[in-house]
C-alpha cells in the first residue's frame, strides 16, 4: 500500500472512530493492535468501494447479476432463466 493512500486511510478511520492519528499509527506498528487496526483499514477500503458503485449503469448491474447467478446451484439457474425469459418476453423481445 503507498504511503498516500495508507495516509488517506488513517485520516477515514480517524474520522470515523474519533482516534487521532498517531493512535492509529501506533496501532499500525503494535503486534497487539495490528488485528484492529487492519479490520478498520478493510472495513474503510469497503465503505469507499461501495459508494462508488453506480447501480444506474447498466453494465455494472449486467457484471452484478452475472457474478450472482454464478454463485447460485444448477436447478436455481434454470428457474432464473425461465423467470427472465417471462419477463422478457412480457416486454415483447
Amino acid at each position: 500500500m503507498d504511503n498516500r493512500k495508507e495516509s488517506e486511510i488513517i485520516d477515514r478511520i480517524s474520522e470515523l472512530t474519533g482516534k487521532p492519528k498517531s493512535t492509529l499509527y501506533d496501532w499500525k506498528k503494535s503486534e497487539k493492535n495490528i488485528k484492529v487496526y487492519e479490520a478498520l483499514a478493510e472495513y474503510v477500503e469497503l465503505k469507499d468501494s461501495n459508494i462508488n458503485k453506480d447501480i444506474s449503469n447498466p453494465d455494472y448491474l449486467k457484471k452484478e447479476i452475472i457474478k450472482a447467478i454464478n454463485t447460485l446451484p444448477n436447478a436455481k439457474v434454470r428457474k432464473f432463466y425461465h423467470l427472465m425469459m417471462a419477463e422478457l418476453a412480457e416486454m415483447g423481445h
